[in-house]
């Protein structure tokens, strides 16, 4: 049987997916009719909770500290938290229904790896690896959600986020971002580039010169969140 907790429970969670994304709707009589739209119950199950986890985590949810001498709310550690937050939710948005781990895609595949006198199989591991993480991984979820974005704020990525000397493609920028996500969640490095003023940083090899807010992040996703579901 499916679990269906959110929808079961719709009058209460369609009020706090109201409060997390009104700002994007004209009336809640507006945001009910789409909402109806939805089609079919395990899209609509997911939008409210989705929904209802950002108005709790991110929109409404602030980190605070609670240590003798030290202010009660940091900017750069309330941005990583929401931050890493959001990626999470955009993430959950396009989970393949069927999810393998690296060992049950090779065992899927094992007909294709053969260790022969022309290839070390540490070769054939990093092919297959590479295979897997275009299929599987969180940055191809991540990239499903920022392809399907509209234009304007694609281009508001683009010009608000730059890598430095050169003229990037938005799949390259987004990259940028989804580094910045897999450097707290790997090596705990806290996110500082979405304050209030201009930040320019060393990612990789490269400068990035970021303009963007944790505001402007939170806007694109709600546009981006409706848009996952009108569709």
């Amino acid at each position: 049987m499916k679990d269906h907790r959110y929808l079961h429970s719709k009058e209460k969670f369609l009020d706090y997916s109201y409060l997390a994304l009104k700002n994007n709707f004209e009336s809640k009589e507006e945001f009910i009719s789409f909402f109806d739209s939805i089609k079919p119950d395990d899209e609509k199950n997911l939008f409210l909770k989705t929904a209802s986890f950002y108005l709790f985590i991110v929109k409404q949810g602030d980190w605070i500290v609670d240590i003798p001498n030290s202010d009660p709310k940091i900017d750069y550690l309330n941005d990583t938290f929401k931050y890493i937050a959001l990626f999470s939710l955009i993430e959950s948005l396009y989970s393949m229904e069927e999810h393998l781990d690296y060992y049950q895609y090779l065992m899927r595949n094992k007909k294709e790896i053969k260790f022969g006198i022309d290839k070390k199989p540490s070769s054939i591991l990093t092919e297959k690896y590479s295979e897997y993480k275009k299929v599987y991984g969180a940055q191809k979820m991540a990239l499903l959600f920022f392809e399907s974005l509209e234009v304007e704020d694609k281009e508001l990525i683009k010009n608000k986020l730059r890598l430095k000397d050169q003229e990037s493609a938005f799949n390259q920028l987004v990259q940028v971002l989804y580094q910045m996500r897999s450097n707290f969640v790997h090596k705990a490095e806290l996110i500082v580039g979405f304050g209030t003023h201009t930040t320019i940083s060393k990612l990789g090899d490269g400068i990035f010169i970021n303009e963007l807010t944790i505001n402007d992040f939170q806007n694109i996703f709600e546009r981006g969140l409706i848009k996952r579901f009108r569709n």
